[in-house]
């Protein structure tokens, strides 16, 4: 909507759930369609201070390795904000 000044709910509940999961000891996996929205949530992230991996289809080959190593070894990078398109096969995350 143009114009519009509010928030989003959906950060809103996301952030609040993403929280509350690391506090938990959880790691969580993000995914979207729309890398757009994966750079508004990884804004939020940043905003929160919360350590996080991303991945979408610009991401080389050797950095998606790199980058799911570091995932599943990192106690810090609890969060992994993923494009569906990018994140549909190869990946091996625990």
């Amino acid at each position: 909507m143009e114009n519009y000044t509010g928030g989003s709910s959906k950060l809103t509940a996301l952030t609040e759930t993403v929280i509350e999961c690391i506090e938990q000891g959880h790691k969580i996996l993000v995914f979207s369609q729309f890398t757009k929205v994966l750079k508004i949530i990884e804004k939020r992230l940043e905003e929160e201070t919360i350590a996080y991996s991303y991945l979408d289809g610009k991401t080389d080959a050797k950095d998606r390795i790199k980058l799911v190593e570091e995932f599943n070894d990192s106690n810090t990078k609890r969060v992994f904000l993923i494009s569906l398109k990018a994140g549909g096969t190869g990946l091996n995350l625990t």
